[in-house]
């Protein structure tokens, strides 16, 4: 039996705007309802891994309690559904939120893994 480690260090966050941006630009996109997933390989990566950051739009979901609230949903559903992210190589990740309203947890929780399945087991 394997056992995974779970957890979401800061080490696996994407914070640097400058990365965020290359994702916008440059990142592959896929999309399932209500997540859309910019991801990107940088070719001047060494480490191997990921970093991930979740994204709310103020536009779609007005109050910052809900907006903070599916990006806690989000970011627990990339904790546990890491494991299916390939480890070969260095991928930057972004989830953006598209929907109008919260959503139920196990529905994002779904598209989140489901998006990950669809990218990194082909």
């Amino acid at each position: 039996m394997t056992t995974h480690n779970y957890s979401f260090p800061k080490s696996k966050k994407l914070k640097s705007r400058k990365a965020i941006a290359h994702l916008f630009q440059s990142g592959r996109a896929s999309f399932l309802y209500p997540v859309k997933l910019l991801l990107d390989y940088p070719e001047t990566a060494t480490e191997k891994g990921f970093r991930a950051t979740v994204a709310v739009s103020k536009r779609n979901v007005g109050s910052a309690v809900q907006r903070n609230s599916i990006k806690r949903k989000m970011r627990e559903a990339i904790r546990l559904h890491q494991q299916l992210i390939a480890a070969d190589r260095y991928t930057e990740l972004l989830f953006i939120y598209v929907g109008k309203t919260d959503v139920d947890p196990q529905q994002l929780t779904r598209a989140i893994r489901l998006l990950m399945e669809r990218q990194f087991t082909q």
